[in-house]
């Protein structure tokens, strides 16, 4: 009976995340990476570390790129197939955190955690546009839920969870530095024999994507070289490279506020939650190893904290990697903040419950701030307004487009203009020069 109602309720958020996707569908490309992802799908997977060529950058999102060149025979574009896999990504995810939650919590928790998750400004607009990070918090959560069955599951179950860590990557390969850890706590419960197996299963799941990868983009020499000098100037950049202190507490603040929208009204929630059990250990301090679900969402979240801050941080979609635990997590607190609660308290967290989801939502559709269904309509109408005046007023044989962060749009809306990647700091003597012809 459980089993049943849980798949009843899972298919009735499937369903109220599609209805609710539908309407603010985005009807061109986000930015550069969406241009990148829509070029492999119409030209052939191929990653470079040469910006005009990238055909996705690397390390490429293989079946990422495959499940939305599918999509694309059956539907106009490649935007509408980027998008969706976007509508079909937050889906799984809203599915997932709600499955995830029923771990540790109830049917109501549970469905107050997926509901909440499913209506934050950052995770619908997410689910709206042609980019992969709303795939990344699914990906984050299954696993993240099938390592908790396997730590304590039969080999059988160790090996199977293994594979589909393995296969996950080819979707987004930063799941492996990402649940690395908890992958290996989920294995770790069986032993040092257990361990083994699953490293061989995930790396001979990674296989699957690495090769064709490689064969694709001229060679595992040539495919191992993108994607080292890709990481190579990230870290340059980053908190672990020359950038140091000022890169860490730019990231710092960029994590902060990426994680206090995709939480939104539920932050305080969590906040309370995890202040509660702190001010009570405080008054009677005393050092305990946290038990295993503790030890679960730590290895869940810290790691990806840890990359983000000191690391990269490049885009706010990074953070949905962790949404979906922190949002599981709320689940499990309310389960035991709730457990003792009388009916009247009940009722008002009840109450309280549907205008924090309700409020939410309204917030996505009728503000006009970020993460907002007026800024996806905006953007839209941005990028096709701008399209439409230069090819109105502005012949490609005469005209240079110059371009920073939209250089990849003006590329792929404008093929038959010139476009030059274009950064206004101060020009250097050894920056090569442009021709006219």
């Amino acid at each position: 009976m459980t089993a049943g109602r849980d798949r009843a309720i899972a298919v009735a958020l499937a369903a109220f995340v599609i209805a609710t996707r539908l309407p603010f569908v985005t009807h061109l490309l986000w930015e550069w990476d969406s241009v990148l992802y829509a070029r492999a799908i119409e030209q052939g997977f191929h990653v470079s570390a040469v910006i005009g060529d990238q055909r996705p950058h690397p390390p490429g999102y293989l079946f990422y790129v495959a499940l939305s060149a599918a999509l694309r025979t059956l539907l106009a574009d490649s935007n509408t197939a980027l998008v969706a896999v976007a509508v079909i990504g937050s889906a799984g995810a809203v599915v997932l955190v709600y499955l995830a939650g029923r771990r540790f919590a109830g049917v109501e928790t549970a469905t107050f955690a997926a509901l909440a998750f499913a209506v934050d400004p950052l995770v619908w607009a997410h689910g709206e546009i042609a980019l992969p990070y709303i795939v990344l918090a699914a990906g984050s959560c299954g696993l993240a839920l099938v390592f908790w069955d396997a730590r304590r599951g039969t080999d059988r179950r160790a090996i199977a969870a293994s594979v589909g860590f393995g296969l996950a990557a080819g979707f987004r390969q930063d799941l492996l530095l990402l649940l690395g850890p908890l992958w290996l706590w989920s294995m770790a419960g069986g032993g040092p024999r257990r361990v083994a197996t699953g490293a061989i299963a995930v790396a001979a799941a990674c296989l699957v994507w690495l090769i064709p990868s490689a064969a694709m983009s001229g060679g595992g020499e040539a495919y191992a070289g993108a994607v080292l000098s890709q990481s190579g100037s990230i870290t340059g950049a980053s908190a672990l490279g020359a950038a140091g202190g000022a890169a860490l507490w730019y990231d710092l603040r960029f994590t902060l506020l990426a994680l206090g929208w995709g939480l939104f009204a539920t932050g305080p929630v969590l906040l309370g939650l995890l202040l509660a059990p702190a001010l009570h250990w405080l008054r009677r301090p005393a050092l305990r190893w946290p038990g295993e679900p503790a030890t679960f969402f730590l290895l869940w979240l810290g790691p990806g904290l840890a990359v983000y801050l000191l690391w990269i941080i490049g885009d706010w979609g990074y953070v949905l990697s962790l949404l979906p635990g922190l949002y599981v997590l709320c689940a499990a607190l309310l389960e035991r903040a709730l457990g003792s609660a009388r009916r009247a308290a009940l009722s008002v967290w009840r109450a309280a419950a549907v205008a924090l989801i309700a409020g939410t939502a309204l917030f996505f559709v009728a503000s006009g701030t970020r993460w907002s269904a007026s800024l996806l309509a905006s953007h839209d109408a941005s990028v096709g307004g701008r399209v439409a005046y230069i090819r109105a007023n502005f012949a490609p044989a005469t005209t240079v487009l110059l371009a920073r962060e939209d250089y990849q749009l003006a590329r792929y809306y404008l093929p038959d203009y010139r476009a030059w990647l274009y950064d206004p700091a101060p020009a250097s003597s050894a920056d090569p020069r442009k021709r006219t012809g």
